[in-house]
């Protein structure tokens, strides 16, 4: 089980919870997830590389162009 987290963690996850967890422990995850600044945030675009998506206007930008 422990491989299954790491792997999964180091794949891109940030955050792994295993079953059954106690209700107590899920709220305790939830509760920091909403704790961290980019959650706190609402965005209105994203960008990754020369890619920007407005979600907003639904409209996508590759190297300023549309």
């Amino acid at each position: 089980m422990i491989e299954s987290e790491v792997s999964s963690l180091n794949l891109g996850a940030d955050d792994y919870l295993t079953k059954p967890v106690s209700e107590a422990v899920l709220i305790a995850h939830v509760a920091a997830l909403f704790r961290r600044p980019n959650l706190a945030e609402p965005t209105d675009q994203i960008t990754l590389g020369e890619l920007r998506i407005n979600l907003i206007k639904k409209i996508a930008y590759l190297s300023e162009k549309n």
